[in-house]
């Protein structure tokens, strides 16, 4: 029986091509359902194509939500990677 991929691995492999920086993707929940958070650092914003990135998210993914957030230089190695 062949799977779907999943979709946070869809999305990050789709993020490596649009970023050079650290990133850091988590699935998260709410009143309207689910959705991915996409975590970036501030300085990443400058070079990131928002457009591109969810033209391609619709090409390969379809419909699904992402939340970009981007946050300070530290955040995302100091309180989302901790293991």
């Amino acid at each position: 029986m062949k799977t779907k991929p999943k979709i946070k691995e869809q999305i990050t492999k789709l993020v490596v091509d649009y970023t050079e920086s650290e990133f850091f993707v988590s699935k998260s929940m709410d009143g309207a359902g689910t959705h991915y958070m996409l975590y970036m650092p501030k300085f990443a914003k400058v070079d990131f194509k928002t457009s591109s990135f969810f033209s391609a998210v619709r090409e390969s993914i379809g419909k699904v939500r992402i939340i970009l957030c981007f946050v300070p230089k530290g955040y995302i190695e100091n309180f989302l990677n901790i293991r």
